[in-house]
């Protein structure tokens, strides 16, 4: 049962016990309307805790724990020279002023 469908169990199950005053025979509807918010509530709560739990279970994996550094030997990686600085592109010839 998700958090939306438990608020809406709860708010039939108040409009059932506070502001419906017909009767059908054999059937409390005020009983109906309290165990509706009831199971509502106890929806909602489930909901909730679930979702919380699920948000902490992600968290805790999001970042999984990096390897540790390996040292790296200078003789067996050289330093790679930097690539040749480009000149930027020439900028573009002035507009014509407009002619009226």
């Amino acid at each position: 049962m998700t958090i939306g469908t438990s608020l809406f169990l709860m708010a039939v199950g108040a409009i059932l016990h506070f502001a419906v005053d017909d009767s059908i025979q054999g059937v409390d509807l005020q009983t109906v309307g309290l165990i509706l918010m009831i199971a509502g509530a106890v929806g909602l709560l489930i909901g909730l805790w679930m979702l919380l739990a699920d948000r902490r279970r992600y968290a805790a994996s999001a970042y999984p724990a990096q390897p540790a550094a390996q040292p790296v030997d200078p003789a067996a990686h050289p330093a790679q020279p930097a690539p040749p600085a480009q000149a930027p592109p020439p900028p573009p010839p002035p507009a014509e002023p407009p002619r009226y």
